[in-house]
């Protein structure tokens, strides 16, 4: 097998990995901000375990001479003898569960990928002067988002850029004193405030749909591409640019 084929498995596993984890942990928020669970609650956490079983198999069948492979656990017994039941506790006890076998086969990964993909890095330039300007938390996204790019993990640096995005407008509107009720309406009050022009905002709007369709809501078979990436981070950092200006922008306007 070429280092070419391994390489591309590699990011495709890490790919799946990364969506099943965002998944759940979409899944565990939700228990803990429900005291009652809604009816069907149990059908994206089963549908979570068959995909994560399937992926767990392929793992393991595509590094079957490792024999580490083996301590990545099966998640069959966190589907067994589960029932719907309006309190969240049960589920959260096994969320927790699947998140930590997501993590180990993520640290598996890891080790697997970390010699191979070292000297196959591609870059995104950013303007650290620029970046220094944004708040602390949206910054700190934005740069994991970037390295996510770098070892070509292209729906994770989605997922990463989306709530960098949701982390922008929302403080973009506290920095102008608008009111922030979600992404898009906090982009609508951002641009009939002056504060986004009309080529940029549309482009957002764009993005907020993709984001919110294809990338937070559920897992999806949407494969984030090479291209879609770059434009997000492209697209954030202009909406940074134009949020939170250099001083020298902010004499010109």
């Amino acid at each position: 097998m070429s280092s070419k084929s391994e390489q591309e498995k590699l990011i495709e596993f890490e790919e799946r990995a990364k969506s099943l984890k965002i998944h759940f942990t979409n899944l565990h928020k939700l228990c803990q901000d429900h005291i009652i669970l809604p009816l069907g609650f149990l059908d994206p956490f089963l549908e979570g375990i068959k995909l994560y079983e399937a992926l767990r198999n392929d793992v393991m069948s595509f590094f079957s001479d490792d024999p580490t492979v083996g301590s990545i656990p099966s998640a069959k017994s966190l589907e067994a003898k589960i029932t719907y039941t309006v309190d969240p506790s049960p589920l959260i006890g096994r969320l927790l569960t699947i998140l930590s076998y997501i993590d180990q086969m993520l640290g598996f990964l890891k080790g697997k990928k970390s010699v191979m993909l070292e000297g196959e890095k591609r870059s995104f330039p950013v303007d650290e002067e620029e970046l220094s300007l944004l708040p602390q938390s949206t910054q700190q996204l934005i740069m994991e988002a970037v390295s996510e790019f770098e070892y070509r993990h292209s729906y994770a640096c989605c997922c990463i850029c989306g709530l960098a995005f949701e982390s922008l407008v929302k403080e973009g509107c506290k920095k102008y004193g608008l009111e922030y009720a979600g992404l898009a309406n906090g982009i609508k009050a951002l641009k009939e405030a002056g504060k986004i022009k009309e080529d940029l905002f549309k482009t957002l709007l764009d993005l907020e749909k993709y984001y919110r369709d294809k990338i937070s809501a559920h897992v999806t078979s949407e494969i984030a591409t090479d291209e879609k990436a770059r434009l997000f981070l492209s697209v954030l950092l202009s909406l940074g640019r134009a949020l939170f200006p250099p001083p020298s922008d902010k004499a010109n306007q």
